[in-house]
């Protein structure tokens, strides 16, 4: 018979942390941010899954003034879609 595990006890033992952002109004450069910053400044080092679905490019906090002159351009973007690279690691100490 399997014994009962208290839900603080399965949380203590998890390897991943959970951040939910469906409905969060942030676009993908956004959830980018967030991501960097939970990799380079979380404390305990945790693992995450974070889930959402996110705009393009309506941002609800930046603004086209933090983004590098390079990033905008002269013709119309596609504002349906938004193509995002990366390359996981560890962050520099």
């Amino acid at each position: 018979m399997a014994s009962a595990i208290s839900a603080s006890a399965l949380r203590a033992r998890s390897k991943v942390s959970w951040l939910d952002l469906r409905g969060s109004g942030l676009s993908a450069i956004e959830r980018l941010c967030l991501e960097e910053a939970l990799l380079r400044h979380d404390p305990d080092q945790r693992s995450w899954a974070i889930v959402g679905t996110h705009e393009p490019t309506s941002h609800r906090y930046l603004r086209s003034a933090d983004f590098p002159s390079h990033v905008t351009t002269s013709e119309d973007p596609n504002k349906s879609c938004l193509i995002v690279m990366g390359i996981g690691g560890k962050p520099k100490e």
